[in-house]
């Protein structure tokens, strides 16, 4: 059975198990944004300058309280002048 999107309906299982990888996936992307930014002692109003992105918007997506696009990702990886996968936490060539 199909929703009205045309994609597969989730039993309420699989859907709390989405909920549960989404939010952990948001929490991982969050946590890497404030370690790198935190890394470069940058403080957020000078990321929210670089990306055009508000301040406030910023730190949502720092805590994980809201989704993220990969534009934003690769906005922000550019002004944090780190590879995308690094927010991503996806291992590159060179980290384990």
């Amino acid at each position: 059975m199909t929703g009205h999107t045309g994609t597969p309906r989730r039993s309420s299982a699989e859907g709390r198990d989405f909920r549960t990888q989404l939010k952990a996936f948001k929490k991982t992307i969050g946590g890497n944004i404030v370690r790198l930014r935190k890394s470069q002692n940058m403080p957020l109003a000078i990321l929210s300058k670089r990306t055009g992105f508000s301040a406030a918007r910023l730190d949502y997506w720092e805590m994980g309280r809201q989704n993220i696009d990969l534009v934003a990702i690769i906005r922000i990886a550019r002004a944090l002048k780190v590879p995308q996968e690094m927010l991503l936490g996806v291992p590159g060539p060179d980290r384990p």
